[in-house]
């Protein structure tokens, strides 16, 4: 086997230098998904149903407060048009100077 010209070598060492420089950037890269994908948990099923009856209870609620609303808000229409009315028949019953 012949030996490497002087740029040959430096060619192929600097390519070698490239790859470990990149496999060692990876190995990082890859630990840094391990440990992250390890910190990850996974739900159990039965937390995904608690969740779902959780939402139905707020949906419920919630429904429950729009109906609430729209009752006090239709209490006040009635209150508003009673007082216009109570005011437009004082202001008829005042004398006018």
């Amino acid at each position: 086997m012949r030996p490497l010209p002087v740029k040959e070598l430096d060619s192929a060492c600097s390519r070698a230098d490239a790859r470990k420089a990149l496999f060692e950037e990876l190995l990082w890269e890859h630990r840094d998904l391990a440990e992250a994908h390890d910190k990850c948990q996974v739900i159990p099923e039965a937390s995904i149903e608690a969740l779902k009856e959780q939402l139905a209870a707020t949906q419920r609620e919630k429904e429950q407060l729009i109906r609430q609303h729209q009752e006090e808000l239709g209490a006040q229409k009635t209150s508003y048009q009673e007082l216009k009315l109570s005011s437009s028949s004082w202001a008829l019953t005042m004398p006018r100077r």
